[in-house]
């Protein structure tokens, strides 16, 4: 469990010194000014230890067989589902230019619909039993694994992006008014 956990950070790693090390991330300039990026800065991060809180019931499923691990693991990939779309539509509808979002929320707007497929199919491969090829009860599973990694990475590099690119509007909107002078 503990080997597939660190598989997966170890990829979002490789991910992140790939972004880190691009052209586009050196030369990326000053962050953009732009509306509800503190909003969607910390709703990346929660969306992020969320996904990462699904490998670990995902692993636990994986490796122990538990009951209420495919609970917990089925309960808390809506919630996860919800998240990364919201991030996935944020990123789309707010910051259709910052070109790394955009790709970013495309991306995983795919993801999360396949996830979803290849975790329906390993749930019916190897929960709800049957007489299915051996090659599907062993793809399934280890493909529903392989999207949920790059679904990791995805919002991870988005969080890190959204940091690096985005900056709150100073638009005056809740700023604190100057205190008066009295003469």
């Amino acid at each position: 469990m503990v080997h597939g956990i660190w598989g997966q950070v170890c990829f979002c790693l490789a991910c992140v010194v790939a972004l880190l090390t691009t052209r586009g991330w050196l030369d990326s300039g000053p962050a953009v000014e732009a509306r509800g990026v503190g909003f969607f800065q910390r709703g990346t991060f929660v969306a992020t230890t969320g996904t990462f809180v699904q490998l670990v019931f995902g692993a636990m499923l994986r490796h122990f067989g538990h009951r209420d691990a495919l609970i917990a693991h089925v309960l808390w990939a809506m919630v996860v589902i919800l998240m990364l779309s919201w991030a996935a539509m944020w990123a789309l509808e707010q910051y259709p230019h910052q070109a790394l979002l955009a790709k970013l929320g495309r991306a995983m707007a795919v993801l999360v619909g396949l996830q979803m497929i290849l975790g329906g199919l390993a749930f019916l491969v190897t929960v709800m039993g049957g007489d299915w090829p051996a090659i599907l009860r062993w793809a399934a599973p280890s493909a529903h694994v392989l999207v949920g990694a790059m679904l990791l990475a995805c919002i991870l590099l988005m969080t890190l992006s959204s940091r690096r690119l985005l900056r709150p509007a100073t638009d005056g909107v809740g700023a604190v008014a100057p205190a008066a002078t009295t003469r």
